[in-house]
């Protein structure tokens, strides 16, 4: 397995020949010198939420112009999809689907508060073949195993470090893999990151972005 770190929370996976991405939201465009259209040979997206730095749908269009993926969400990205003419699969926590011989199943997290108040989206996170796990912005989540947590650590949306490295404890991953720090509201040094994993010896990888790594 193949995974590719871009801003924010989204991530491209390869896997068995099949080439994942994960919420290419709108900060994956502003902070870097990329645009929807390099996108190419993308089998399966997955949208985590409806938020812009997650699911950002004119981007998302642009995609679809050069690749005809499989889309795998919840039921209020359904929704959005479904106005704008675009086919998708709502899939719930707990709730498996299989495309082309690799397994997604739905997983329960819960958004943080939002800094402006209101009601916060729903959220699915999403485990990879029994592997990988995802989990959206999150501050409460399902705890299922998976060797390798893609896991959220800015602190106010979603898990703070110190959450992060109690989830972390009982999953008892191979690796963590931090992401959603780019949002320049929540600012986060990665070095604190770094502490948190090593005093609870976590094993961890603070990626660069576009950097790889394959495990």
């Amino acid at each position: 397995m193949k995974i590719t770190k871009y801003p924010q929370s989204c991530f491209l996976v390869e896997l068995k020949d099949k080439r994942i991405l994960i919420d290419p939201g709108s900060y994956v465009y502003s902070a870097l010198p990329l645009k929807p259209e390099n996108w190419q040979k993308i089998d399966v997206i997955l949208f985590t939420h409806e938020h812009s730095d997650h699911f950002d749908l004119e981007s998302l269009k642009i995609i679809l112009r050069n690749n005809q993926p499989k889309i795998i969400t919840n039921q209020a990205v359904q929704g959005k999809l479904k106005d704008a003419g675009i086919e998708s699969l709502d899939i719930e926590p707990g709730e498996m689907t299989n495309v082309d011989n690799v397994e997604f199943m739905g997983v329960k997290s819960k958004h943080g508060p939002l800094p402006g108040g209101g009601q916060p989206p729903e959220v699915i996170g999403f485990l990879i073949d029994r592997q990988l796990l995802h989990l959206g912005d999150t501050v409460k989540s399902d705890k299922v195993p998976a060797e390798i947590v893609l896991i959220p650590m800015c602190g106010q949306v979603c898990f703070s470090p110190k959450d992060a490295v109690k989830y972390l404890k009982k999953i008892k991953p191979q690796l963590a893999i931090p992401m959603h720090y780019h949002n320049e509201n929540y600012i986060t040094d990665t070095a604190v990151f770094a502490k948190a994993f090593e005093e609870a010896k976590i094993p961890y990888r603070i990626l660069e972005e576009r950097e790889s790594i394959t495990v």
